[in-house]
């Protein structure tokens, strides 16, 4: 055997124990005598048969009684080479089966169960799943999509082992569960894992619980599960695309709502479906000009009466099959998954187009400023300064007329990227407007920091306003006298009553956009707007 095999040597039961514990990971079987000092080789296979790690190791027992070898089969032995020994040639050979028998198990093991948790892998699990299905089609099954949020960052703050930890303590309390209701769990990813069990068995309730016993493996731990169901028939689906829909569910789980599971049913697929289908529609839209520029006006309050001499540019899309879609269902879509920058660049290149056409159009005799948004991810974007320079030369207008608008969540988002950025474009001669302002985090000493030209409060605010509301009231002064100290004006935005335009008169504001005046129009009605404001 030396000669194959690098071989341990024990003299006695308790030593072969502590042999077997020191090498458990390196052994590929055990050659075990019956008759030993200290602890016989019965006690020896109960002892390895008790522990899951050792249970897996073959042991082949030595001996020379075959009345023993039914009670050892009993007790775990693999296999017997019997005494007197056979030929060396014929020990090798049983030895060397055994152990390429164990190997394959071992293999098989590995590929079938996940190493931290001990739980079925994703491909295991789904042939399981599909016995199960295959076997008990009377049964009502549930599939389920259970997620750790944010693991990547509870990583960064605890550490591999603590993950590790965090995982086989859930595990734990899944394989609980699932085995009650005849069932079988996965570990699908690092963060997510997958239950296939019976119906009306997990909730919103043993979510909780189950969150709540992880929390409490360390102090402060603010851990947060999120669970995704699909209920939608067998027959409409199959099994990986029933758990494809169970984990997309998890990801619509929102972080300040109660409720920790989502249902994924016909309804909800049907506006995944709807959303994918404008994913990919995006590249036609934008190449055959479906997506349509409307512009919303802008009026100067400080007057007697009031003066348009501005507007903002949005987005609306004029598709073949759904209609006008509103801006809605495709910006936040875009937004989430990177392309709201493709959006972006395209309404920025026809805001450039229409503001030159109205240049010629109406000469001098009217002055017009367009503000166009910019979104976060537009400030990562790689030349981001070339591109406007390019809009601008190209149609001949000055940077002044292009106002840039940005959310206050953006500045918070990445602060020192935004403030680098908005500085140098505020350097080139583009202006800065503060979008959404009041419904963000900004502390004092950031705003005074910020390279803005405009505030431009949260249309939430205003929409409230009424005498009878003094704390909105209040709150828009407090904005009012934030952006007097800052030296700049405020827009109001959301304006739809005579009253409301009056309180905010009252109050100083400067600017209001809102349905009071005008909801955004189409290229060709605006224009209508500064032919009238002109004869004004």
């Amino acid at each position: 055997l030396g000669n194959e095999f690098d071989l341990i040597y024990a003299c006695g039961g308790q030593e072969a124990m502590d042999q077997v514990m020191l090498h458990k990971d390196m052994l590929s079987a055990v050659l075990l005598d019956l008759v030993m000092p200290e602890m016989d080789g019965f006690a020896v296979m109960d002892l390895m048969k008790a522990d899951e790690d050792l249970a897996r190791i073959p042991i082949l027992v030595l001996t020379a009684e075959k009345t023993a070898e039914l009670e050892a089969l009993g007790r775990g032995a693999s296999g017997f080479i019997p005494k007197p020994f056979e030929s060396h040639e014929i020990i090798l050979a049983r030895v060397r089966s055994f152990v390429e028998l164990a190997e394959g198990r071992r293999l098989i093991h590995a590929a079938e169960c996940d190493p931290v948790t001990g739980l079925y892998t994703k491909e295991f699990f789904f042939s399981y799943a599909s016995q199960i299905e295959r076997f008990h089609p009377d049964w009502k099954m549930a599939e389920i999509a259970l997620r750790i949020s944010r693991y990547r960052l509870l990583g960064e703050l605890y550490g591999q082992e603590f993950l590790d930890l965090i995982s086989r303590h859930l595990a734990q309390r899944l394989l609980e569960n699932v085995q009650a209701a005849n069932g079988i769990c996965a570990r699908a990813s690092q963060d997510t894992y997958y239950l296939f069990l019976q119906e009306g068995r997990v909730g919103s309730k043993e979510i909780k619980r189950l969150q709540k016993d992880l929390n409490s493996l360390r102090e402060h731990l603010d851990l947060r599960l999120e669970a995704g169901i699909c209920d939608i028939d067998r027959a409409e689906m199959n099994l990986r695309r029933r758990f494809g829909c169970a984990e997309a569910a998890c990801g619509m789980v929102e972080r300040d709502h109660a409720d920790l599971v989502i249902v994924y049913d016909s309804k909800l697929h049907e506006k995944q479906l709807y959303r994918q289908r404008l994913i990919n529609d995006l590249p036609r839209a934008i190449a055959e000009h479906e997506l349509k520029v409307y512009y919303q006006p802008k009026y100067d309050i400080t007057g007697d009466k009031p003066v348009m001499n501005a507007a903002e540019a949005l987005v609306r899309w004029q598709h073949p099959e759904f209609g006008m879609i509103p801006p809605g269902d495709f910006i936040p879509l875009f937004e989430s998954n990177g392309l709201i920058g493709r959006v972006d660049m395209y309404v920025w290149e026809e805001s450039a187009r229409q503001l030159r056409e109205w240049k010629e159009q109406f000469r001098d005799a009217f002055d017009l400023t367009l503000s166009v948004n910019v979104s976060s991810m537009d400030i990562h974007m790689p030349g981001l300064e070339e591109k406007l320079t390019r809009l601008v030369d190209t149609y001949g207008i000055r940077p002044g007329e292009l106002h840039l608008e940005l959310t206050e969540s953006a500045y918070m988002e990445d602060a020192q990227l935004m403030l680098d950025v908005t500085k140098h474009l505020r350097g080139m001669g583009f202006r800065v407007e503060m979008d959404d302002f009041g419904s963000g985090y900004s502390s004092l000493n950031m705003l005074s920091k910020l390279p803005v030209d405009v505030l431009k409060m949260d249309m939430m605010f205003v929409r409230s306003l009424s005498e009878e509301n003094t704390r909105e009231y209040r709150f828009i002064e407090i904005v009012h006298d934030i952006a007097r100290m800052l030296e700049i004006p405020m827009i109001a935005e959301g304006v739809e009553t005579a009253a409301q335009l009056e309180l905010l008169r009252q109050i100083g504001c400067e600017y209001i956009q809102g349905y009071y005046f005008s909801p955004p129009v189409p290229a060709e009605k605006f224009g209508q707007l500064i032919q009238a404001q002109i004869e004004n």
